[in-house]
Parts: structure tokens; sequence; C-alpha cells
């Protein structure tokens, strides 16, 4: 039986309804669909001032967990860097990404040491599947296969057994395309004009693997799990309050 969970989100000038995550049954666990969206705007913060990324303690925990995610407090992923569009260069930020998470990399000042630690186990040529391969897969690629939303820029597939997390796999769309145009992603580091970051983007999938789910309190989206990327943003290169405490709560 499918389960989901819906929220009202803010995208490009109108307020729509939208899944975050889809649930469904397996003959081993579940399997969510967690979904991530990206707005063809500006980042509203630029011109309103309110950053609330080291004051908004939101975080939520994965509703299929129990226990701590990952009991290796670690897991191994590998990545498909011939379906990238700028190869290496895009594994190389996605990296970054999750080492945000490892690093507990923020602007607000926390102090903590993360008890966990991710792996770059090398190139593959496995993509992302509808079914479990036991490894944990990057990849680019159409999302229609697993989503017909519009908007959705990015997703992970998580698959859990006894209320932990068995394997994982995250895809990036390429190249991303909405309604209102297409866009592409930024390499750099940087923020680029009609450009996602990538980096932060892998950051906030990072999130969804490690047992988070999405924060939909932060004004404009300031939290690195907040469900929206702005174009010609960075911000979610580093960890708000929410998302720290989050990692915090998940691996003590």
């Amino acid at each position: 039986m499918l389960r989901r969970q819906l929220a009202v989100l803010p995208l490009d000038g109108g307020a729509v309804e939208k899944p975050l995550f889809d649930v469904r049954p397996t003959p081993t666990g579940r399997v969510q669909t967690v979904y991530s969206y990206g707005s063809t705007g500006p980042p509203p913060s630029v011109t309103r001032g309110a950053n609330d990324s080291c004051t908004n303690a939101e975080f939520h925990r994965n509703p299929s967990l129990s226990g701590v995610p990952w009991p290796a407090r670690g897991y191994s992923y590998v990545a498909n860097v011939r379906r990238m569009p700028h190869g290496d260069r895009d594994r190389r930020q996605i990296t970054k990404g999750k080492h945000t998470w490892d690093k507990t990399r923020d602007g607000c000042g926390f102090r903590d040491i993360t008890n966990f630690k991710t792996r770059y186990g090398g190139r593959t040529s496995a993509v992302m599947h509808s079914f479990r391969d036991r490894r944990n897969v990057v990849d680019f690629g159409s999302l229609r296969p697993f989503t017909r939303e519009r908007a959705v820029i990015a997703l992970s597939r998580l698959w859990f057994s006894n209320g932990r997390l068995v394997e994982a796999d995250t895809r990036f769309e390429q190249p991303p395309a909405i309604p209102a145009g297409r866009f592409s992603w930024a390499v750099s580091g940087r923020a680029q004009p009609r450009k996602w970051d990538l980096w932060s983007m892998a950051a906030h999938e990072s999130g969804h693997v490690l047992g988070l789910s999405h924060a939909t309190t932060s004004r404009d989206n300031w939290l690195t799990m907040s469900p929206i990327e702005y174009l010609n943003s960075t911000r979610w290169q580093t960890l708000g309050r929410g998302d720290t405490l989050g990692l915090r709560a998940l691996y003590p």
C-alpha cells in the first residue's frame, strides 16, 4: 500500500501541494522515494534578508526508521561517472556534498565532530534501479521512470529493513527540465545564474541518505534539509541549526 506525505510548497510565485516522499512495501521491507524540488526564481532572502539557518531548530527523523539508520555509522557509495555531464567534476561536487555532513560544515559556529563517515567506493556502470542491487549508487539521468511530478530535480530511493537503512540510491536530473524552462548544474562551487548548485543539492540528498526528512518551516528554505533549491545559490553547502541537531539525534 502506497503511503505519501504531502506539503504545500512556495514554488515560482505560487503555493502548490507536492509530495515530499512516497513509501511502498517490498517483500523484504519498504522502499521510500524522496523528492527534492528546484525553483526557477532567485533566492528570496537576497532581497528580504531573512536567514534563519542558525536559529531554526527544525529537523525530522525519517518515519520509516527505528534505531540508528546505518548501524555501522557510515556507508560507501559508488558513482556512475560516465553518466555525469561534467564527468569527475560532478563527482567531486557530490563528494563535497557528502563531506558537508561528515565534517559538520556550517556557518553557525557549531563545534560538532560527526560520528559518521561516508566513503567513495569508486566508479560503477550501475544505475538507479526500481529494485535493490546492494550498492549505493549516485548517477544522473531522467527522473521520469520514478516520478511524474513537475519541478523535481533530484531524488533518492531508500530501502529499509527492520527499521534500518540497507541501501540508498540518488539521481540528479540531467538536464534539469521543469515547466518554466531548461537549466543546468553549477559545478564550480560558486553561485551561478540559471544554475542549481550541485554541491548544495548533493548535501541535501546526503541528508536524506543519512536518515533525515525534509524541514519545511525554514523561511526561504535556508536549512539544508529544506525541500526547494534556488537558482544562483549555494546556501545548502553549509548546515544550519536544525540540520546539525538532526545529525546529533541520528548519530549520538
